[in-house]
C-alpha cells in the first residue's frame, strides 16, 4: 500500500509541476498531443493484433511467446535488467518448461543510449515499441478478463537486483566485442591517453540530466541523493599520483569539477561524449567511484570494482560481489530533534532506510550530511589498495564488516517493503576508515 501510495502522489506532483510551469492551456494542448501522437495510434494496433494475440494464447502450452519492456529512458534499468534476464536464461532460472521465444521493447520510443540499445541487440530480441506494447497490453487484458497467470511477460528475479549473486557465478553476458574496444582505445589518444594507462570514472549526481531529458517532469524528490563533486578533490590529487587517468562522468551535469589536472578530463562537459564512450569508460576504467546512479549499472553489470560514496538511502546498496569489489559509505543522518547522528538501527527505526519514504528525510528533520573531503579521501586510498592486492586486513576489520551485516540482514529482513532487497547472501563492504571514524553506526 505504501509503494501504491508513493507512486500516486509522484504522479500528482508530475502533473501539477507542469501546470504551474506551462499552465493549463499548454498543459491540455499536451495532453491533447500525447492522445493523438501515441494513445490512438496504440489503439488501432490493439485492434490489428488482436487476433494474432488469440492466436499466441491458444498455441501457448506448446509454443509460449513472451513479452516484456524495457525501461529505456534511464540508462540503469536499461543495463542491469537484461543483464539479470540473461544471467537466469544461462543457468535456467526462471525459464519456461516448453519451447518460447521472448521479445522485449522499448517502453519509450528511442532509448537513452543507442550504442547500448545495439549491444542489447545482438543478445536479446527487440522488437518496435508500438508493436511490442500492443502485444504486451493485449496479454494483460486477457489475463485480466480470464482471471488466470499470466505466463506472457517475462519473469525474472526482482528487477535490476541480483539477489542470487548470479554475477558471481556467470560471466558478463552484454560485454563489447574487441573491435570496439581497439575502437575506444584510439579515441582515447585524443584525450592522451595510450592503451594500458590506468583511468577512473568518477560520477557525483546532481539533477542535471533529469531536468533536460524530462523538462516536463519535477524530480525534487531525488534531490537528496545530489553530492558536490569538489569534496573529491583531495582524493582526485590521491589518484593522480597513484599515476590514474580521472574520466568525469555524467550526461549533464550543473557543475564543473574546480579542480583543474591534464589527468582529469570533464568528459561530461566535453565534445567527445557520445553514447559509445559512456559504455566503452565504464567497460574499460580501473574501478568506477559513484554516488550511486544510473551509469554506475553499466560498470555494475561489466563487473568492475566500484566505491560508492554520499549513498543513500542505505536499502538499495548493491551486494552481489563475493569478491568484495563494492564498497560503500554512507550520507551521515543527522537528526535535528535530538541533535545527533543516528545510527544504522535507528535509521531503520525511523523508516529512513527506504527510498520511498523520501519525504521523512523533511518530516522527521533529518539532515543528511555529505561525506567530508577527508572521509573521500580516506575511503578511496583504502579502495584503491584493495583493488591493487596491497591492503593487509587486520583483524578489527572483520569485526566491523561482521557487526555491521548481522545488524543490516536482521534490520532489512525485518523492516524492508519489498523483497528485491532481501538477498541470499550479504556480500561487499563498508569502507573500514568509514566504520571505524564512526562507530555510532554500529550502536
Amino acid at each position: 500500500m505504501d509503494k501504491i501510495i508513493h507512486y500516486f502522489l509522484q504522479k500528482i506532483q508530475a502533473q501539477k509541476y507542469v501546470i504551474n510551469k506551462y499552465g493549463i492551456i499548454l498543459f491540455i494542448i499536451n495532453k491533447i498531443k500525447v492522445l493523438l501522437i501515441k494513445h490512438i495510434p496504440n489503439l488501432v494496433l490493439l485492434i490489428i493484433f488482436f487476433p494474432i494475440a488469440l492466436t499466441i494464447r491458444f498455441i501457448s502450452p506448446f509454443y509460449l511467446i513472451r513479452f516484456e519492456p524495457l525501461i529505456s529512458a534511464r540508462i540503469g534499468h536499461y543495463a542491469s535488467r537484461p543483464e539479470l534476464y540473461l544471467c537466469e536464461k544461462k543457468l535456467k532460472i526462471n525459464t519456461p518448461k516448453q519451447k518460447y521465444t521472448d521479445f522485449f521493447f522499448n517502453m519509450y520510443e528511442g532509448s537513452c543510449n543507442k550504442y547500448f540499445e545495439k549491444v542489447l541487440k545482438k543478445k536479446i530480441n527487440i522488437i518496435p515499441y508500438r508493436i511490442g506494447s500492443a502485444f504486451y497490453y493485449l496479454n494483460r487484458l486477457f489475463c485480466f478478463i480470464s482471471k488466470k497467470k499470466n505466463i506472457f511477460e517475462i519473469k525474472y528475479t526482482n528487477a535490476d537486483y541480483d539477489v542470487f549473486n548470479l554475477f558471481e557465478k556467470v560471466r558478463c553476458q552484454l560485454k563489447l566485442n574487441k573491435y570496439d574496444i581497439q575502437e575506444g582505445y584510439e579515441k582515447l589518444k585524443f584525450f592522451g591517453l595510450k592503451k594500458n594507462q590506468k583511468f577512473v570514472c568518477v560520477l557525483f549526481r546532481d539533477d542535471g540530466y533529469l531536468k533536460k531529458k524530462f523538462p516536463n517532469a519535477d524530480y525534487f524528490y531525488h534531490n537528496y541523493r545530489n553530492a558536490n563533486i569538489d569534496n573529491f578533490s583531495s582524493a582526485a590529487k590521491y589518484l593522480i599520483s597513484k599515476g590514474y587517468y580521472i574520466f568525469i562522468m555524467g550526461r549533464v551535469t550543473n557543475k564543473k569539477f574546480s579542480l583543474n589536472h591534464p589527468m582529469i578530463i570533464d568528459y561530461a562537459n566535453s565534445d567527445f561524449k557520445t553514447d559509445f564512450l559512456d559504455i566503452f569508460l565504464s567497460h574499460e576504467c580501473s574501478f568506477f567511484i559513484s554516488t550511486g546512479t544510473g551509469l554506475d549499472s553499466v560498470a555494475y553489470i561489466f563487473r568492475k570494482p566500484i566505491l560508492y560514496v554520499n549513498f543513500v538511502p542505505i536499502e538499495i546498496i548493491h551486494l552481489y560481489s563475493q569478491n568484495r569489489n563494492l564498497s560503500f559509505i554512507f550520507k551521515h543522518h543527522y537528526s535535528k530533534k535530538i541533535k545527533k547522528k543516528l545510527s544504522l538501527k535507528e535509521i531503520f527505526k525511523e523508516k529512513l532506510h527506504n527510498a520511498s519514504f523520501y519525504d521523512l528525510y523533511k518530516r522527521k528533520k533529518i539532515l543528511l550530511i555529505e561525506n567530508s573531503k577527508k572521509e573521500l579521501l580516506d575511503t578511496t586510498i583504502e579502495f584503491e589498495k584493495k583493488i591493487s592486492k596491497k591492503l593487509l586486513k587486520k583483524k578489527i576489520y572483520n569485526n566491523n564488516q561482521k557487526k555491521f551485516w548481522d545488524t543490516f540482514e536482521v534490520l532489512i529482513k525485518k523492516n524492508s517493503i519489498d523483497s528485491k532487497y532481501q538477498f541470499k547472501n550479504y556480500y561487499a563492504e563498508i569502507s573500514e576508515s568509514f566504520l571505524s571514524k564512526n562507530k555510532y553506526l554500529l550502536k
